[in-house]
């Protein structure tokens, strides 16, 4: 199941670049990314996710970054620990969940090491800065959040 959810945020990542959007556009199965709708991309994008597989992506072309994500519907809800790690959103660096202490400064350091005990479902996600992958919490509380259309184009990694 997780190839499946990376092979689906590597498509995201790979396929476009960036415009500007207040959170994720979600979508299920196949979407078609409109160069119009994503300012930078030279023709349009077509990107796919895998059954049960709820997605997301934005554009931020202040940024010139392209946002992805995924979540699987039956995907692990028991408790994990998951490292802290900056993440630029828009043109601000935020943490990868919102159980974080520590924060991010203007360049995207870590003001401290740190790992959180995520409960439910998370979602992974990346943007074409750097290209990483890095586990995203549904919500706030973890255990309660589902993964949807519409806890998927909220986690922290969207502008």
């Amino acid at each position: 199941m997780k190839k499946y959810i990376l092979m689906a945020i590597m498509a995201l990542n790979i396929g476009f670049m960036s415009n500007a959007y207040a959170a994720g556009t979600a979508f299920t199965g196949q979407t078609t990314v409109l160069d119009t709708a994503c300012t930078i991309l030279s023709q349009n994008a077509t990107l796919n996710a895998s059954a049960d597989v709820n997605a997301a992506w934005a554009c931020n072309a202040a940024t010139n970054l392209a946002f992805g994500a995924a979540c699987h519907k039956g995907g692990s809800a028991k408790n994990r620990t998951v490292a802290c790690s900056c993440v630029l959103t828009g043109t601000t660096w935020a943490t990868n969940n919102t159980q974080c202490t520590s924060t991010c400064s203007i360049n995207g350091t870590l003001s401290a090491p740190e790992n959180v005990t995520v409960n439910g479902r998370q979602a992974f996600g990346g943007s074409t800065n750097g290209g990483s992958i890095a586990p995203f919490a549904l919500s706030g509380t973890g255990a309660t959040a589902a993964c949807d259309a519409t806890s998927i184009t909220t986690i922290s990694l969207f502008p």
